[in-house]
């Protein structure tokens, strides 16, 4: 079970307007992002328009989800950016190890919605602090 934590509107390369949902663990650590809905306005028959899910944001474009902003771009020019991608930061979360005692803070990840997994940054894997360039 999941929880949406924030909800972000953004223009895709083509002009149409998706939203964004970030979604928490209800259970579990619930300061740890688990994963990502990409929903789609669709103008329909009705009088108001409607969301559709979407698990496609392109082959060709990521979405930088920031705690400010959000925007997608082309990946044309950026070889290095994967695809089909949700580029997110976080507010600083620090995360205790109950073993070691070390704490890790994570500060943002990459989700891929291909296969909905997740590569998680902290602040030992990011030279920048994430969570104030975005």
């Amino acid at each position: 079970m999941y929880l949406v934590e924030d909800q972000h509107g953004v223009e895709d390369q083509h002009g149409d307007l998706l939203l964004i949902e970030k979604y928490i663990p209800i259970f579990g650590n619930p300061t740890l992002t688990d994963t990502f809905k990409v929903k789609k306005l669709k103008k329909s028959d009705r009088m108001s328009p409607e969301l559709v899910d979407m698990d496609v944001i392109g082959n060709d474009a990521v979405v930088f989800v920031g705690g400010h902003e959000s925007i997608v771009i082309k990946t044309d020019g950026f070889p290095g950016l994967q695809p089909n991608s949700i580029y997110y930061s976080v507010e600083e979360v620090e995360e205790s190890d109950e073993e070691s005692g070390e704490e890790s803070v994570e500060v943002g990840g990459i989700f891929h919605l291909d296969d909905g997994s997740i590569k998680r940054y902290d602040n030992e894997t990011l030279t920048i602090p994430l969570y104030d360039a975005v």
